[in-house]
C-alpha cells in the first residue's frame, strides 16, 4: 500500500506538518535548521528496522517490552546509541509506516 502523506508535529520548528508525497519522489524544501535531514534519517532508519520488528513479532515477541528486549538482546542500539525501551519501540513501529515508501530528496533553503 503506498504512503500518500507523512504527518509531522511538535518535531523543531515543524509544529504541525502534513508533507503529500508524489508518485515517484518527494522534495523537502525548508529552513536551514528546520529537521529535513534528521526526519529523513529518522525515516531511513525505521525502513532499516521494519523487517527486523516484523520478524520479531513473528517468534511471538508481541509487547512494546518484549521488542525493546529483543531489539536490546540483538545489540540494536536505540537511535541515541543506548538501550531500546516500550516508548522507543513505539515510535519506530510508527514511523516504519511512512519509512522507505516513496525517495526523498533533500534541498536546503537558506533562510534571510
Amino acid at each position: 500500500m503506498p504512503i500518500d502523506n507523512i504527518e509531522i508535529g511538535n518535531f523543531r520548528k515543524l509544529q504541525a506538518v502534513r508533507i503529500d508525497l508524489a508518485e515517484r519522489t518527494t522534495v523537502f524544501v525548508g529552513a536551514n535548521n528546520s529537521g529535513k535531514a534528521r526526519t529523513m534519517r529518522a525515516n531511513q532508519r525505521a525502513a532499516e528496522l521494519r523487517e527486523v520488528i516484523e520478524n520479531a513479532e513473528q517468534r511471538g515477541h508481541i509487547t512494546l517490552r518484549q521488542l525493546a528486549h529483543y531489539l536490546n538482546e540483538l545489540g540494536i542500539a536505540s537511535a541515541y546509541g543506548g538501550q531500546w525501551h516500550p516508548n522507543s519501540v513505539r515510535r519506530i513501529q510508527q514511523r516504519a509506516g511512512h519509512a522507505g515508501a516513496k525517495p526523498l530528496q533533500l534541498i536546503a533553503q537558506e533562510t534571510a
